[in-house]
């Protein structure tokens, strides 16, 4: 139900009025911010509606008169749009992202400039069909989804064999029937942890080792570098 702060009697007897009502809704998940105009500027009444069915059918059946209803796009916005289209005698549904907003920031001020915004037909409507041609909307932007996703997908998959030097020409690699086989070379060219500081080590003994370059005949002991016991290092060249 409505906010009792917010709608009183008087407001509730102006509503009534058989006169041309702009009805701006400032919507979120839990709450709808309303701010409702005359034909002459003034406005009749502000108030606040659970964003719920039953108690958004209930408040525009209580007006008389033409009622016009603007809000923007949304989650919620086709859901609404359905809701309260039999309800009114014209719904906009429009979209204000990059439009810059004068005063005060917040709710009632939002939905205070939409419907003036309303009232003087400076909002360009998103067209918003009937149920069917929503869905359809709906199955077309989920398909678009699960592609791009599939697609993000493969490409980690080739990625990922790239990076083990794995070739992957066609399409085998996406193949359920030979997943154990890309699975078995992927897990046989595995990096072994410790291998490139082991690197390091072998590569540094054999700088290290006695030769022509004279280190005074320290060796790869003399230098620090510890070797692993069944490892060998290539003998110097001379």
């Amino acid at each position: 139900m409505e906010s009792t702060k917010t709608r009183g009697p008087q407001q509730g007897a102006a509503l009534t009025k058989r006169t041309t009502k702009y009805v701006a809704l400032d919507v979120h998940q839990a709450m709808t911010v309303a701010s409702v105009r005359e034909e002459n500027g003034r406005v009749i009444a502000r108030t606040v509606v659970p964003t719920e069915a039953p108690a958004l059918v209930e408040f525009f059946r209580g007006m008389r008169g033409a009622v016009h209803i603007v809000f923007e796009e949304g989650t919620q916005a086709q859901w609404l749009h359905e809701l309260v289209a039999p309800l009114v005698d014209r719904v906009v549904v429009c979209d204000q992202r990059g439009r810059s907003r004068h005063g005060n920031k917040g709710d009632q001020v939002d939905a205070d400039q939409l419907s003036e915004l309303l009232r003087r037909g400076g909002l360009r409507a998103v067209y918003h069909g009937s149920p069917p041609e929503a869905a359809l909307t709906e199955l077309t932007a989920t398909y678009r989804n699960l592609v791009e996703d599939g697609t993000r997908v493969m490409l980690r998959l080739k990625a990922l064999c790239r990076a083990r030097a794995i070739p992957t020409r066609g399409t085998q690699v996406y193949q359920p029937g030979a997943r154990t086989r890309w699975l078995a070379q992927l897990a046989e060219r595995r990096p072994v942890p410790g291998r490139g500081a082991l690197r390091r080590a072998q590569c540094a003994a054999s700088a290290a080792a006695p030769g022509e370059g004279g280190d005074g005949g320290r060796g790869a002991a003399g230098s620090g570098v510890a070797r692993v016991a069944g490892d060998t290092v290539p003998p110097r060249r001379r």
